[in-house]
């Protein structure tokens, strides 16, 4: 069937790991997840992609740190790529 997702609506804050951020207010209210440990850092991040590397880059290394924390990107718009051939 059709998957639908509602996202930042406040009355449908019921579940662990939810959130609503009220914007106008500068409030953000968490459902927390109370399985296990609780967490001590709160990160919200705002980044898609934390390291670009363009056409003509070369002889890179990306070594000694760990990248963690992009923002969630599974309900952005996409093209749809061409049929091509297979159309």
């Amino acid at each position: 069937g059709n998957h639908y997702y509602v996202e930042n609506v406040l009355e449908e804050l019921d579940t662990a790991g939810e959130w609503f951020y009220d914007a106008s207010a500068h409030k953000l209210y968490l459902q927390p997840n109370t399985t296990g440990i609780a967490p001590r850092t709160l990160v919200a991040p705002i980044l898609n992609t934390l390291i670009r590397i363009s056409d003509g880059a070369a002889n890179i290394t990306v070594d000694g740190f760990e990248l963690t924390e992009t923002r969630a990107t599974f309900l952005d718009r996409y093209e749809v790529p061409s049929g091509g051939d297979w159309s």
